[in-house]
C-alpha cells in the first residue's frame, strides 16, 4: 500500500496510474478502485475522459508479464475502451454513464 501511495500520489491528479511492481492482485484491487473514483470525477467534469495505466513490461517477472495480461482482461470484462499505445502502457477511455 505504501509502494502504490507514494508512486501515485502526484500521478493521479494527471490522471497516470502506476502499477508496476505491485502482486497482481493488489493491481486489479487499485485499479478497479481508481477507475471507480476517475468516472465519478469525469462524470462531474473534474478530469480529462483519459486516463494512462502504467504495467511495466514484465521485464523483472519471471515468466513475463503478469500485471499487463490482467489489466487488459479487467477491462474488457468491465467494458472499456483501450488502446496500448505501447507495450506496458495502457490508455483507458473514462465512463460518464457507467460508475462502476
Amino acid at each position: 500500500m505504501q509502494i502504490f501511495q507514494r508512486v501515485n500520489a502526484s500521478l493521479l491528479p494527471q490522471n497516470i496510474l502506476d502499477l508496476h511492481g505491485l502482486h497482481v492482485d493488489e493491481a486489479i484491487h487499485h485499479l478497479g478502485q481508481v477507475l471507480r473514483g476517475k468516472n465519478l470525477e469525469f462524470s462531474q467534469g473534474l478530469c480529462q475522459p483519459q486516463m494512462s495505466i502504467i504495467t511495466g513490461r514484465g521485464n523483472r517477472s519471471q515468466g513475463g508479464a503478469r500485471i499487463r495480461p490482467a489489466v487488459l482482461d479487467y477491462l474488457k470484462n468491465h467494458h472499456y475502451s483501450f488502446s496500448e499505445p505501447k507495450t506496458g502502457l495502457v490508455l483507458v477511455t473514462l465512463h460518464k454513464e457507467l460508475l462502476q
